[in-house]
């Protein structure tokens, strides 16, 4: 899970950390008639990749296997961070972000290989790790983004990320081995493909579930309505600092770390608590153990999410004192990630072998409706 965790940790290191300069960006290479929108589409259009990336990733994970499938992508992620890093128009570095978001592995397989390796009671500890070192990705690009663009440029923080990138590739490459238990059993992995009747044609998985299946759906509509508010505070937050707090790029990925303090602490609830309740639960019923057993922190995080947003909002137009803002911030990240963690993990156990697919539909419905 370790090498899992550096994967999503440059994930979103590379996603994130242009959001403080995404102005800047657009100012130096080609600001068009529409400068404020196309920074909006620069951070935004990461997530129309990776609307259509998991209809991929995850159903052939499902018939080739979780490693050939992530050595490959991870491989045309870096190539895409390489293109984004040479881009000379506003155009080819958009284009080069949506095909990065296309080949993001980490979202759609990181909870099902914990399912693969974790028994059901330790799943919720092995997922918080994974998050939380997408939490730091966040975190820290945020943070260093706007640092390192002050004082070196913009596209230097693009080679970061894909120098990142290149050694989270070279590590998984070397040390992960294959997780998936029906790719470990099977014999020849083209033949069962053709015999099982899959291949290419698994693609088409996802939507399938996400068609028949009513709590899947739900499921997807309330995690991508999470994420929105994620990214409308991302997109805004940079005009909230420097308009309203007279802050700077690095300003804003400095009040962006007071979003990840408060996810830091869901995931410190989800470590210690997330396992405990769903085997307390599974205990009073035995060998009925139910999906169910994961949900309860997610309803409370439910709960939080609104109010979390409406302060947002009514904070950033009251221009009420910085302090204020820090803390509303941090209980939108508490929210947020104690309403998302447990959803992965119930989806692990309600889905098993095709969970890949199952997030394969969920990552799908919050990338369309942030994008």
């Amino acid at each position: 899970m370790t090498l899992l965790a550096f994967m999503s940790f440059n994930v979103t290191f590379v996603c994130i950390s242009v959001v403080p300069v995404a102005a800047r960006i657009v100012h130096d290479i080609g600001p068009g008639s529409h400068p404020r929108s196309t920074s909006v589409l620069l951070v935004t259009g990461w997530e129309l990749g990776e609307a259509i990336g998991p209809f991929f990733i995850g159903p052939l994970s499902e018939t080739w296997g979780r490693r050939p499938v992530i050595h490959a992508v991870n491989t045309i992620f870096v190539l895409t961070i390489v293109l984004s890093a040479l881009s000379r128009t506003t155009t080819l570095l958009i284009a080069a972000r949506i095909a990065a978001g296309m080949t993001v592995t980490a979202n759609v397989l990181n909870p099902a290989i914990a399912g693969d390796i974790m028994l059901p009671g330790e799943r919720g500890s092995a997922l918080a790790m994974t998050a939380t070192a997408n939490l730091a990705g966040g975190a820290i690009g945020s943070a260093v983004g706007g640092l390192v663009a002050e004082g070196l440029g913009w596209r230097s923080v693009l080679w970061l990320g894909t120098a990142l990138a290149t050694l989270s590739t070279l590590l998984l490459i070397f040390y992960f081995p294959e997780t998936y238990r029906p790719a470990l059993t099977r014999g020849n992995q083209d033949e069962h493909a053709k015999q099982d009747g899959r291949g290419i044609g698994s693609v088409v998985r996802p939507a399938h579930m996400l068609w028949c299946s009513s709590i899947l759906a739900v499921i997807s509509l309330f995690h991508g309505l999470g994420f929105s508010v994620y990214y409308i505070m991302s997109v805004t937050l940079p005009d909230i600092v420097e308009n309203i707090y007279n802050g700077s790029p690095a300003t804003t990925g400095l009040y962006l770390i007071s979003f990840s303090v408060g996810s830091a602490i869901s995931m410190l609830l989800c470590h210690f608590f997330l396992d405990n309740i769903y085997l307390r639960l599974s205990n009073r019923t035995p060998n009925h153990a139910k999906p169910e057993y994961w949900l309860p922190l997610a309803i409370i995080g439910s709960i939080m999410m609104p109010a979390s947003t409406l302060l947002y909002g009514w904070t950033a137009q009251a221009r009420l004192p910085e302090p204020l803002l820090l803390c509303v911030l941090s209980f939108i990240g508490t929210s947020l990630l104690l309403s998302m963690l447990p959803v992965f993990a119930y989806i692990v156990d309600a889905f098993g072998t095709y969970s890949a697919s199952a997030m394969a539909a969920v990552m799908m419905t919050r990338c369309l409706m942030v994008s």
